[in-house]
């Protein structure tokens, strides 16, 4: 019964939500972007982050952004994509689950209360990974997605 509710779930890997919160905002008027990738995976979960990265590269320059190579370039005048993959492999059943979470986000204040800043999400993109292998190609999937937002 474990097995057989493993193999319905595998094909399940669904989004669990996705939003852009400011339609008008794009990458010509958004300055430029920092491209952060965090791997929080395990058992071999997920093994092309570079591959991951450059599509990700690739595909935000490809829409008129500017990619820097570091965090502090943007901090008070741009915005970062925020990749990050987590989850493991069921040793039992031999299949990873986890999450994959693509977010562009950019430091803001509030102007009501000017003390008060901190991350504001400009779009979100979460899905449920659930896969055989591996997540490598549901994670170009996702990272395609939510690049096409903007």
């Amino acid at each position: 019964m474990r097995i057989l509710a493993a193999m319905l779930l595998i094909g399940l890997a669904s989004e669990a939500w996705a939003f852009k919160y400011a339609e008008g905002i794009n990458f010509s008027n958004s300055g430029p972007v920092y491209v952060s990738i965090t791997d929080g995976t395990k058992g071999g979960c997920w093994t092309n982050l570079t591959e991951v990265r450059d599509y990700a590269i690739s595909l935000i320059e490809a829409k008129g952004g500017i990619v820097v190579q570091s965090a502090e370039e943007v901090l008070f005048n741009g915005i970062a994509f925020e990749l990050k993959v987590g989850g493991k492999r069921d040793p039992n059943l031999n299949f990873c689950y986890g999450i994959i979470s693509a977010n562009f986000v950019t430091w803001a204040r509030a102007e009501h209360a000017p003390e008060v800043a901190g991350l504001l999400f400009l779009s979100q993109k979460e899905a449920v990974a659930l896969k055989f292998n591996n997540f490598n190609q549901q994670v170009l999937e996702h990272v395609q997605n939510a690049v096409g937002e903007w």
